[in-house]
């Protein structure tokens, strides 16, 4: 799980002021009223409160952030525990659209069955993240080849990657793109007009007059 002083981009050695004021700054930055994208920012924002509160929590017990282990014992974002945390948990926060705590707590478990690299490209597919996502469902159907759920994701998404990449190419009419593709065509016009030009020009010099 992320450090929660990475999280808010301070040092460990950061004052309670210092910590405050970059909360304050990336609550700013990511409030849902402001961001074009609102589920994203609610997600973000969630992830900030949590490391916020992680890190508030810690100084008031006295404890400081060592490694892993301690970070997730610290954690008491909606009454979970490292303990407790299994895929039924998770997928309750895909439900809500609730990305980035799901992923949070995906890296609390093992890597060693096809239903975490199943959830996680889930998870990393909504946060934008396809090339993860795509590899990890990869994973999931190599471990489990008769999995039809499995399938049916891997599916989704190859046929989701081929129309983002027609969007790519499909353009919407305008005034402006038919003045251009004009203006193209003239000038193409012109190029082969005068290379043929050139062309018969030099023919005439080469054959001599009867």
């Amino acid at each position: 799980m992320s450090n929660p002083y990475t999280v808010l981009g301070v040092s460990p050695n950061a004052t309670d002021d210092e910590i405050k004021e970059a909360y304050r700054k990336l609550a700013k930055k990511y409030h849902p009223d402001i961001n074009p994208d609102k589920e994203l920012a609610e997600a973000k924002m969630k992830e900030i409160n949590y490391a916020y509160d992680t890190i508030k929590k810690m100084r008031e017990q006295g404890t400081s952030y060592q490694d892993q282990n301690s970070y997730n014992s610290s954690y008491t974002y909606n009454t979970y525990t490292n303990s407790n945390i299994d895929f039924q948990t998770i997928e309750r926060y895909i439900h809500t659209r609730q990305y980035f705590i799901a992923r949070m707590m995906l890296e609390q478990i093992p890597k060693t069955t096809s239903k975490w690299y199943y959830y996680s490209s889930i998870i990393n597919y909504n946060l934008g993240d396809i090339d993860t996502a795509e590899y990890h469902i990869d994973i999931a159907c190599n471990m489990e080849p008769n999995n039809m759920t499995y399938k049916q994701i891997k599916e989704k998404m190859a046929s989701s990657y081929y129309q983002r990449r027609r969007n790519v190419y499909k353009r919407p009419f305008t005034f402006g793109r038919l003045i251009f593709s004009l203006i193209k065509f003239y000038i193409i016009i012109n190029v082969i007009g005068f290379l043929l030009t050139m062309f018969f020009s030099c023919i005439t010099k080469v054959v001599p007059t009867p």
